[in-house]
Formats: C-alpha cells, sequence, structure tokens
C-alpha cells in the first residue's frame, strides 16, 4: 500500500472544510451505531457546519466490521458501496474485538480518497460483560473484573436494571481492558497507514461519564443508570444517542458543541443537552486517539 505522508490538523479536511461544503459520509455497524445518521444531522443543523450528504448505511445486527466487509450481496453491500464512492469520512462501529473489517474498509476507502478520515465508534459493552455473546474475548478477565453481584431477574432480556448495580469505577476498570484493545490497534494501523486516518470517537468512555453523573444525582431527567437503555442488552435510548452524535461531531468537524441550543430531538431538555455536550466534549479532547488536537477540558 502506498504509504500517505502525514498532516498536520490544520490540513485535515475537517478543519479545511468550506462553510457551503457537504461532507460525504457512509456508515457501518451493529444496532450500537447505525442510528448515527439522524442524530448527527440532527446536531449539524443547530451547529456552524452544513449537514453532511448521507451516502449510505450498512446495518448488520451484533456485527463486527468485518461482517460487512465479507458479505457482499444485493442486501449488503457495503464493501462495492465503499469501493466505488469518494467518501470524506467513513463511520464504523463494531463490537468487543478489533478485527480485519476496520483494515480492509480503511484501505479501500484511502484508495478512492487519500484524505479520507475513518471513525471508529467505541461502544459500551452489552450487559456491562466483556464475556457476552459467544466466547469469552478477554480471557478471565471477562470476570473477574465484572465485581459487582448480579440479582435474580424474572425477566433479563427485556430488564435493563442491572446497569443500576455497578458504579462508575467499576464500570472503568471493566471497559478499560476493552479501551486499551481498541487504542492499541487503532494507533498500530495509522503508523503503518502514515498518518492519523482512524479516529476513535469515545462514546464509551462518554456513556460511563454520564452514568457516572446519573448516580450523583446530575443528570436532569434520568435518576437511574437503566433509564438510558431499552433493554438488558443496553440498546440506547435518546441521551446515549444524542452523546454519540456529539462526540462524532466535534471528532469530525473539530468544532465545539457546548452552547448548542434547539436540540429537541425527542424531548431532550435544553438541561440535559448541556450536560451532554460538557461530556462529549471532555471524553474527545482527552483521548489521545480522537484526533482533536486542540482544546482544553473544563
Amino acid at each position: 500500500m502506498k504509504t500517505i505522508p502525514i498532516l498536520s490538523a490544520a490540513l485535515c479536511v475537517f478543519a479545511t472544510a468550506q462553510a457551503d461544503d457537504k461532507l460525504r459520509i457512509y456508515t457501518i455497524g451493529n444496532s450500537f451505531h447505525c442510528w448515527l445518521p439522524g442524530w448527527l444531522t440532527h446536531v449539524e443543523q443547530h451547529g456552524s457546519v452544513n449537514p453532511h450528504q448521507q451516502v449510505g448505511v450498512d446495518y448488520l445486527g451484533g456485527s463486527w466490521v468485518r461482517q460487512h466487509w465479507d458479505r457482499n450481496d444485493e442486501e449488503h453491500h457495503a464493501r462495492k458501496d465503499v469501493e466505488s464512492n469518494d467518501l470524506d469520512v467513513l463511520t464504523l462501529g463494531g463490537m468487543h474485538d478489533p478485527d480485519y473489517g476496520i483494515d480492509r474498509f480503511t484501505e479501500a476507502a484511502l484508495a478512492r480518497n487519500p484524505k479520507v478520515i475513518v471513525t471508529f465508534q467505541e461502544f459500551w459493552l452489552p450487559h456491562d460483560s466483556l464475556t457476552w455473546g459467544t466466547k469469552p474475548h478477554y480471557g478471565a478477565l471477562g470476570d473477574s473484573l465484572r465485581t459487582w453481584t448480579d440479582v435474580p431477574l424474572t425477566d433479563p432480556d427485556k430488564t435493563p436494571r442491572l446497569f443500576d448495580l455497578p458504579t462508575a469505577d467499576q464500570l472503568q476498570k471493566l471497559h478499560q481492558v476493552y479501551f486499551d484493545a481498541f487504542d492499541k490497534y487503532i494507533a498500530d494501523l495509522n503508523k503503518k497507514l502514515g498518518r492519523r486516518v482512524i479516529r476513535i470517537v469515545p462514546v464509551g468512555q462518554a456513556v460511563i461519564a454520564l452514568r457516572r453523573k446519573i448516580i450523583a444525582g446530575e443528570m436532569p431527567g434520568v435518576s437511574k443508570q437503566s433509564d438510558l437503555f431499552i433493554d438488558a442488552t443496553g440498546h440506547p435510548k435518546k441521551e446515549i444517542h444524542a452523546l454519540s452524535a456529539y462526540c462524532h461531531y466535534i471528532v469530525i468537524y473539530h468544532k465545539d458543541p457546548r452552547g448548542m441550543t434547539g436540540i429537541t430531538r425527542e424531548n431532550i431538555s435544553p438541561e440535559a443537552s448541556r450536560v451532554l455536550q460538557n461530556l462529549a466534549w471532555n471524553a474527545v479532547i482527552n483521548h489521545p486517539l480522537s484526533g482533536f488536537f486542540e482544546g482544553k477540558a473544563n
């Protein structure tokens, strides 16, 4: 593969986009990510950017990125779409482990547009577990780091009450294994590519910060951690939708959403919006692989 020279922040596509430009974005992911385009557009409409053009969305439930690459048929043709479109941004969402689909899609997008940026969305672990799904993904760590005691539920598939049990510190310790694995994978891949092509959108860390706020009684309109989720798997409600959109907005455009008004989708209150904006801002600018090169947390 041709090596891409390292670009400074000033030369990034996001820093140089003109006010009338529409970034061409393609989204690939599972049910923790596929809803992003509509929410991102809603945030863009209240920011100082022209809402993006959504080239396409490829959704597979519970999927790793590699499954989108390997499946190439009439219903799921993300591989063909990425190979044939000049994208500005490719957003990816996967599962617990890094996988070769991230590499393949990044290489395909770069072949069409050497200035493309790829984002990978961290997620919050389904069921607050490293071992949920097929087999343990991180060996014995999956059980040893889950240091709280579950309570028996009468309807575990539909009840998100389990999310009320851990503290934010316990969540951070559990998730850190997953965060570290992706940080290393993305850092190594960017080094191979010769520039920061792939940017981590630290939604998972922002969600933990949000849950910390809820535990402290500092999140307007949300009294319990479980209020953030539809089910015990962890499918998100509106607060996490908005939080993810703010995080992506910062990573993609290098713009500060704090003070943005009018975010009323699904009746999110102005007070709640302010908290979510601050959480997103602090999560992104403090993550070394978010691609955000300026700004300080406060």
